[in-house]
């Protein structure tokens, strides 16, 4: 989900920003090197390494001697969505905003067969073993989903407009009016 890092990494103060900021770059690093498209990743991790050495941040290396973090290890992704959106209803079971998005958009990026086939209309049998069923995209539930990242992101960009001294609201006053404000009709400001 867009702006979940960024939400994570512009949060405190300046060494732990650093920190944070040093963490994803390690993580993005290797992850672009195990896909074969970074062939300078030694260098680039070098970099980050003497960054966080110059101010003196722990730097945490996997049995490989990878660079895996900085400072701290990012937390796992529900816990940091679940930190982000806590509100729990009916609507989530219960369960966190953050937790209960994170699992649906999870499951069904990974082609979980319930998420899959969840909300699927029967259309009939082929035969004693087989069946025909209709899957349809809920766009509805797809504009839940997606108004939840932009959420996210507009907190990002608000947290970075704070950190470079502009005004609390001003990024919500340059944003306009959300989808949800506009349903709701609200003014579009953010709590």
């Amino acid at each position: 989900m867009p702006g979940r890092a960024g939400c994570w990494i512009l949060f405190l103060g300046l060494i732990t920003r650093l920190a944070r900021a040093m963490t994803v770059r390690a993580l993005n690093l290797r992850e672009v090197r195990r896909l074969g498209l970074a062939s300078d990743y030694d260098e680039r991790i070098t970099r980050v390494a003497a960054v966080a050495a110059r101010h003196n941040l722990v730097q945490k290396r996997n049995a490989e001697g990878e660079l895996i973090w900085v400072g701290e290890s990012r937390p796992n992704m529900t816990e940091l969505l679940s930190e982000l959106l806590p509100e729990t209803s009916s609507e989530t079971n219960g369960e966190t905003l953050g937790w209960h998005t994170y699992s649906l958009l999870s499951a069904r990026a990974h082609g979980n067969p319930w998420a899959v086939l969840h909300k699927a209309k029967s259309m009939g049998r082929m035969g004693p073993h087989a069946a025909i069923a209709e899957v349809v995209i809920d766009v509805v539930e797809l504009m839940r989903l997606l108004s939840i990242a932009l959420r996210l992101h507009s907190e990002a960009v608000s947290r970075a407009g704070r950190l470079d001294g502009r005004q609390p609201g001003e990024w919500e006053t340059r944003r306009g009016p959300t989808a949800e404000s506009r349903l709701a009709g609200g003014s579009g400001e953010v709590s």
